[in-house]
């Protein structure tokens, strides 16, 4: 897992320890036993599932600790959730989005840079699971929304779907 850089020696170490890391597993995927690369990417790949599943239990854990005070507490911590979340969302650096909550309702609005403001938003029940997978969705249709304003992604016209950045 990549921590986050607090100065610019920070960054050159993080770069390093990728960069070996990533060269360390192109060795292991390009070698000539088809079968021992296979099972060198199967194992990375778990290794993923695991640290996601791993930080989706720590975020769970979280809003059960928030749920066992006041019920404002837990939306809140929602809020919080939903927010680290959406920096990892693509969205446009002209578009603005914004997260509110209150007692009983979280929602998000996202502004484009022609002005029009588009909004989902939840009422949180206080079942965890079904919360946290609610403010995914919410988060997936935001950036379904911008693909399709953008025609990015699958409402292109040719239907290309192209790596970030590229139009």
């Amino acid at each position: 897992m990549v921590q986050k850089a607090r100065t610019k020696l920070d960054q050159e170490r993080n770069l390093v320890q990728q960069k070996g890391e990533i060269l360390e597993y192109l060795d292991a995927v390009g070698q000539d036993d088809e079968e021992k690369a296979a099972k060198c990417v199967i194992e990375v790949e778990n290794q993923k599932a695991k640290e996601v599943k791993e930080e989706e239990c720590k975020k769970i854990e979280a809003l059960e600790t928030a749920r066992k005070f006041k019920r404002k507490d837990y939306v809140h911590k929602l809020a919080e959730m939903m927010y680290k979340m959406a920096q990892f969302v693509d969205i446009p650096k002209n578009y603005i989005y914004r997260i509110n909550f209150s007692e009983d309702k979280l929602n998000i609005i996202v502004k484009s840079p022609s002005g029009k403001l588009f909004g989902r938003g939840i009422k949180p029940n206080g079942e965890i699971k079904y919360d946290y997978q609610a403010i995914e969705t919410l988060l997936m249709q935001c950036e379904n929304t911008i693909d399709k304003l953008e025609k990015r992604g699958q409402y292109r016209e040719d239907g290309l779907i192209l790596p970030n950045g590229i139009k």
